[in-house]
């Protein structure tokens, strides 16, 4: 399955959760420009815990069989800016034997 279609899933099923997502459509070439050079998708969603606080979170989508390559991806990039990872952010990992995602909090 290509990267586009499953992020079109991931939207499907961040708006099946009550949150907004965003995703950059500028595209470079054939590839799709990625948030920050990491993340494929954005995303809004109030805190109910805090009576209506608004956070963002940040998904990068991928495949089972590539989420050890994206774990190192993340991490190289903030370790190189010197910055802690941000406390939402995620990444979902499609499986195409069972057609959902599995995702890791990093």
């Amino acid at each position: 399955m290509k990267e586009n279609e499953i992020i079109k899933l991931a939207l499907k099923k961040l708006e099946k959760q009550g949150k907004i997502p965003w995703v950059s459509y500028k595209r470079t070439g054939f590839a799709q420009q990625d948030i920050f050079g990491i993340f494929d998708i954005v995303y809004l969603q109030n805190d109910k815990t805090t009576l209506g606080d608004t956070f963002a979170g940040f998904i990068q989508v991928t495949t089972r069989h590539h989420i050890s390559d994206r774990r190192k991806k993340i991490y190289s990039f903030f370790t190189r800016a010197g910055i802690l990872v941000p406390p939402r952010c995620y990444i979902w990992a499609y499986d195409r034997t069972t057609g959902g995602f599995t995702e890791e909090r990093l």
